[in-house]
């Protein structure tokens, strides 16, 4: 009798071992199975993701544009399109159109408010009030200035910041005219104080990336620089330059680093340094050349200098300095 109760005892803990490990392997069968369905969405999303970019591909191929979508999208491939000036999250155009201008980001009642209490004529209507016009850009050229309030650009009528950019997306296209009509403060004759006149301006807009690159290019250009002693016998250095921009150059300044004829540095008695900053302040017209000249006060043995462009001023009040990296500089010396 006990030993038929041992054996019912055993067979049943057999059957309650069996039982958990059927549980075991159906826990484990269930989480392969939601690995494998994971695997096969993200294998899915995959192969969506392939085919975007072989029609994006394909599209760039035939000169067209695509939508940037979601890999659970397909695809919108459409003509090319020129006449964005700003960044679309959703498209990428094929050529970007753009003019070179910047406008304050106020709404048209905080305009109307802002003019007088800077103390000008309280503007007639509200626009889009320039706040930088890039040198060589498309509207530089066609003479647009800062603080010109732009109303209109063709038929599109612009009251702020945001109505502007809509403006240039939906207006500019790349070599095709359009006015740009502006509402300018001039002087009344006779200190008789200001108004405000309306002036129609024809910009043809250019590539983004053109205009982009004139508006961080030199507006200057170095020619060449030398050594000369003055009536003391102390050395001079002499830079000339050219206006290469479309505005007037109103001053600029320079490092000048002074070097003997063995190339070695000359420091100053008193600063310790072969480095000596010089300031033009002279107004140079475009197209036009100019000079600057520096005496190398206690640098007495100086025969070699390098010339380096640390910053230009515009008539305007824009200024230019050189990006990190860039060095625009001459070198010179004097006669042997």
């Amino acid at each position: 009798m006990k030993k038929a109760m041992v054996i019912v005892l055993a067979i049943m803990l057999l059957i309650q071992v069996g039982d958990r490990a059927l549980g075991a392997d159906d826990q484990e069968l269930r989480e392969l199975r939601a690995q494998n369905r994971m695997l096969q969405e993200n294998v899915t999303a995959l192969r969506k993701e392939v085919d975007r970019l072989r029609a994006e591909i394909a599209a760039l191929k035939a000169g067209g544009v695509v939508a940037t979508t979601r890999a659970d999208k397909a695809p919108v491939v459409g003509t090319p399109s020129s006449n964005s000036n700003t960044e679309d999250p959703t498209t990428t155009p094929a050529v970007r159109a753009a003019i070179g201008v910047s406008v304050f980001d106020i709404t048209g009642e905080q305009l109307l408010e802002k003019v007088p209490a800077a103390g000008a004529p309280r503007p007639p209507r509200k626009g889009a009030l320039v706040r930088r016009v890039s040198p060589g850009s498309p509207a530089d050229r066609a003479g647009l200035k800062s603080f010109d309030l732009i109303v209109r650009i063709d038929v599109a009528q612009v009251t702020d910041g945001k109505t502007f950019s809509s403006a240039c997306k939906n207006v500019l296209t790349v070599g095709k005219k359009c006015t740009i009509q502006v509402l300018r403060i001039v002087r009344l004759p006779g200190g008789k104080g200001q108004r405000w006149v309306s002036k129609g301006l024809v910009v043809t807009p250019a590539p983004w990336a053109e205009v982009k690159a004139a508006g961080e290019a030199c507006p200057i250009k170095l020619i060449g620089a030398l050594i000369a002693a003055n009536t003391i016998g102390q050395p001079e250095a002499w830079l000339s330059v050219q206006n290469i921009s479309t505005q007037d150059v109103v001053a600029f300044e320079v490092a000048i680093d002074c070097f003997d004829r063995f190339d070695r540095p000359v420091a100053g008695f008193l600063t310790k340094s072969n480095r000596v900053e010089g300031l033009s302040q002279k107004t140079i017209a475009p197209g036009k050349k100019g000079t600057g000249g520096w005496t190398l006060h206690g640098h007495d043995t100086t025969a070699k200098v390098v010339v380096t462009l640390l910053r230009v001023k515009l008539a305007d009040g824009q200024e230019w300095t050189p990006k990190e990296g860039d060095i625009v500089s001459v070198s010179g010396e004097s006669p042997k």
